[in-house]
């Protein structure tokens, strides 16, 4: 069967990410370590051409749950960051301010979600930021709906960007559904910020609706859009109409519109758009197909995880393919790698769990490890080369090499992490080079004027201020003599008085 190319817009429409990143995705690795990009199927006169089913593959892999070293938060591509920031037009999505100094905030928590897909991220500002977290948006109990709503709409106008004319009763349908769904936040909202928010969101789209009137090729439908196009016009000339009242128009034309375009709700997500938090799999998030589709839900079934047996945890943590849940939609378990996970001797240490005395550093003295750890060790990183810092003579400046204790030798993944510059001497901020600071050897450099590059990055120049002094508390006297501490000067450097107190 012949595969479907899709250009790079017609790719960006489908799974609701811009020509940008999707071309950054194809040279790049979102996640840590797993080296999966986003394949080429061709390129043609310097544009790029997409497989149908390797964009759904690889948008269905990256909501899976990201892994992340030593359970911290999985790292956010710049590039993902950007792609959010963007769409939010480099402002805070609610208060439209402070978008230099936004963040992204991750719509389903990454403590459950694990997900750093750009559909899970939205740019606020970090006042507002904090408030989603704690959940202060929208009605009690209402999970954020607000933010949620938001995002839809941000993604909605950016969407059609990328879609072409072929797709524009989809376009209708969706902004159609757009205006129903802010009419009811509208209704809920219950702070001016939400409102705000909201009503520039809704004014947009039904700003929408009257272009999509002069559309060529909709002889179909074009008696439903002229009327309503008139309506929310004659709404508009009256004064006292409502943004919440246009919405009520825009939305009573859904189902006739649908009838009349030969689009039918989506089957997975019932004209919602949304997937367990994500833009629905079936219709792109745009809530609508065509009629004649044939979908095979049992790929969206939930099944038990075979990682973890329907538990949840592996090895004291979350399940790494279920994320924690116990199970996961049927497409995602048939795509994902369980034998990474079979025990298999340590290549390093042979299956011993030691290497030249100690603990194999690779599988710490277990002797096997899961499959998918084996297939990363790199050998190179184990290696015995010479220190970077003493060239494997063990000395350096007349004293045991700092860095490899005087054993001349370490693995080379510890030697390329030393840092040889940090080593290289430079004048003493504390005395400016001249050994000595208020009469006496300068306290920072021992009155050598001069010290490595790393001691004075690390060195606290507050401790070598004048202070009063503690003994004395600045009077220079105690019990009618010069303070035995300060000698009667009444201050003294910080660093000494620390030592008094």
């Amino acid at each position: 069967m012949k595969a479907n190319l899709l250009n790079e817009y017609q790719a960006a429409a489908l799974i609701g990410m811009s020509p940008e990143l999707l071309q950054y995705l194809t040279s790049h690795q979102a996640k840590w370590r797993d080296s999966r990009k986003l394949a080429i199927a061709k390129m043609a006169d310097g544009a790029l051409y997409f497989e149908e089913a390797e964009l759904k593959s690889y948008d269905a892999w990256l909501r899976a749950p990201w892994p992340a070293k030593d359970d911290k938060r999985p790292a956010l591509p710049d590039a993902i960051r950007e792609e959010i920031r963007l769409e939010a037009n480099l402002e805070c999505a609610l208060c439209k301010s402070s978008g230099q100094a936004g963040e992204a905030a991750h719509i389903d928590p990454v403590h459950t979600g694990r997900s750093n897909h750009p559909h899970n991220l939205i740019w606020l500002c970090a006042n507002h930021h904090t408030k989603f977290d704690n959940g202060c948006f929208g009605p009690k109990g209402a999970d954020n709906e607000v933010i949620v709503a938001l995002k839809r709409g941000l993604h909605h106008f950016k969407r059609i960007a990328w879609q072409g004319q072929a797709e524009v009763c989809k376009q209708i349908a969706a902004t159609l559904s757009l205006c129903s769904e802010m009419r009811e936040k509208l209704a809920r909202a219950t702070q001016k910020v939400e409102v705000d928010a909201v009503e520039r969101i809704a004014k947009e789209a039904l700003a929408q609706l009257p272009k999509f009137a002069s559309q060529p090729g909709l002889d179909a439908v074009r008696p439903t859009l002229t009327r309503l196009a008139d309506q929310l016009a004659a709404g508009q000339a009256r004064r006292g109409t409502t943004t919440r009242k246009q919405l009520e128009t825009a939305a009573s034309f859904e189902e006739e519109f649908l009838l009349n375009s030969g689009l039918v709700w989506c089957p997975l997500c019932k004209g919602t758009k949304t997937h367990n938090g994500y833009d629905c799999p079936v219709c792109s998030g745009d809530g609508s197909v065509d009629k004649d589709l044939q979908v095979n839900l049992t790929e969206f079934e939930l099944v038990k995880c075979q990682l973890c047996s329907g538990e949840g945890s592996y090895e004291h943590g979350d399940c790494p393919a279920c994320g924690g849940e116990g199970e996961l939609e049927r497409r995602f378990a048939e795509q994902f790698d369980f034998s990474q996970f079979d025990i298999v001797p340590c290549q390093l240490c042979r299956g011993k769990g030691k290497l030249q005395g100690d603990d194999c550093p690779a599988c710490y003295g277990e002797g096997e490890m899961a499959r998918g750890a084996a297939e990363r060790i790199d050998f190179i990183d184990f290696e015995e080369v010479d220190c970077p810092l003493c060239d494997g003579e063990g000395r350096y400046n007349g004293d045991d090499c700092p860095e490899c204790q005087g054993n001349r030798t370490m693995q080379r993944r510890y030697a390329d992490r030393v840092d040889v510059s940090k080593y290289d001497l430079q004048q003493c901020p504390i005395c400016k080079g001249k050994g000595q600071y208020l009469g006496e050897d300068c306290p920072a450099c021992g009155g050598e004027g001069s010290m490595s590059t790393g001691a004075a990055e690390q060195l606290d120049r507050s401790l070598y201020e004048l202070v009063k002094c503690p003994a004395c508390r600045g009077k220079g006297v105690i019990d009618d003599g010069d303070c035995y501490a300060c000698g009667g000067d009444r201050m003294m450097l910080r660093c000494y008085a620390e030592r008094l107190e």
